[in-house]
């Protein structure tokens, strides 16, 4: 009969398990898994190996230490995971202790009992992995290409987001002023903690589009701060037509007879959007080169916004309504990047001193932390910040249309 000779201590048991699973060596080998060639349509199955060699390991490991073995397993970083409290080799351990008559064959009244040891090592085992990568983290420095690579992902998300922005300067309404702003503009941006692992240059950590919900989230706060200032000081459309797409034919009309070149914005409200489609008058867009764009209204641009504010459609002639002042940004750091001459990023890693100091603020500010210094060395710190002001130059250059006030009924009539 043929036999297998296996390891006698724990450590070299789990190296084989540990070798005959890392992704390299199927590949070389190229048997990582085997389709089988008869199955019924649309079906697929497949062998995976890596379960079976976990479970060898496991009743190996277990009648290792029925036998007395007091070894710890060895240091391995799979162990983060893998022996995690909902980790593979933990619920294949589990199973082994649920179904204990199955194992007989192969593991003695011994082993079995040693079950709980083997738990209880597993995770000691994925604590020092977990302790030895979070140590890793905070010693590492911030990795350049990495950091590059996030602020171009704030640019691009700020790009794709940024409507308003985008409509100002096709209608000219933007101006960028190179000097520092008055004193009653400030910084407006994020000041943010953000995990280490996106800056360092080995990291399990899926990090291709980090960056770009922060540049997102910088433009709808320019967003929002447009449509305050149009939501606050444009008048109401004053006219008892109940249906929004209607009413927005009205408001067009009355800006187009008074010689100005109006945009419709429709606000958090998906029932004003659908009146307006259905409407006669509304052309879809012919090509996708605009995603901002959702169609055309009597000829004249229609946008979709969720900002904060009311359900309101706003149409508007952004030229002759505003004036979008831009200035420079303020200085962050003295190793700050700048994006278009516009946007002033600073991501800084926290050293013992410096993450004692935020937390003594935030101390002295009242707050109520959870934050210690050690998790402050496994982040870091993200501002994003400029500086801009919205004037308001025309307050009869639009019209405000409330969506919430329009019942089903007054819409279907």
């Amino acid at each position: 009969m043929n036999a297998l000779d296996l390891p006698s201590d724990l450590a070299s048991t789990w190296r084989i398990a540990e070798s005959a699973t890392t992704h390299g060596r199927w590949n070389d080998l190229d048997w990582r898994s085997w389709e089988l060639g008869v199955k019924d349509e649309g079906e697929a199955h497949f062998i995976e190996f890596n379960s079976y060699m976990y479970l060898a390991f496991l009743l190996q490991a277990l009648r290792l230490i029925g036998r007395g073995d007091a070894s710890l397993l060895p240091d391995s970083e799979d162990f983060k995971h893998l022996a995690a409290a909902d980790g593979q080799l933990m619920r294949q351990l589990e199973e082994i202790e649920r179904t204990t008559d199955k194992w007989k064959p192969f593991i003695d009244d011994a082993a079995i009992a040693a079950v709980p040891e083997l738990r209880s090592r597993l995770q000691q085992a994925s604590e020092r992995a977990q302790e030895d990568e979070r140590r890793s983290l905070i010693e590492a420095p911030i990795d350049d290409t990495k950091k590059a690579e996030v602020v171009r992902r704030v640019e691009v998300g700020w790009e794709e987001e940024g409507l308003l922005r985008k409509l100002a300067q096709e209608a000219k309404a933007y101006d960028f002023i190179d000097q520092e702003p008055p004193s009653d503009v400030l910084p407006f941006g994020l000041n943010q903690l953000d995990t280490k692992h996106a800056y360092v240059a080995e990291t399990e950590v899926h990090t291709i589009d980090w960056g770009q919900e922060w540049g997102r989230s910088l433009a709808r706060g320019e967003n929002e701060a447009v449509m305050g200032v149009l939501q606050s000081r444009l008048p109401l459309l004053e006219n008892g037509v109940p249906s929004m797409a209607r009413k927005t034919e009205a408001a067009l009309d009355r800006l187009s007879n008074g010689g100005l070149q109006p945009v419709v914005l429709i606000n958090r409200s998906w029932k004003a959007g659908s009146s307006i489609e259905k409407a006669p008058g509304f052309e879809w867009p012919k090509d996708r080169h605009d995603p901002d764009l959702v169609g055309r209204f009597h000829k004249r641009p229609v946008y979709n916004l969720h900002v904060q504010g009311p359900e309101e459609v706003v149409v508007v002639d952004i030229a002759a309504a505003i004036r979008w002042k831009q200035f420079r940004p303020p200085t962050l750091s003295e190793d700050q990047d700048v994006i278009r001459e516009v946007i002033s990023i600073a991501i800084e890693a926290f050293d013992e001193d410096r993450a004692q100091g935020l937390i003594d603020e935030w101390t002295d500010e009242g707050r109520q932390i959870d934050w210690t210094i050690e998790t402050l060395l496994e982040r870091v710190g993200l501002r994003i910040f400029e500086r801009f002001r919205i004037e308001m130059v025309d307050q009869e250059a639009g019209l405000r249309l409330p969506a919430a006030l329009v019942t089903d009924e007054e819409e279907e009539s």
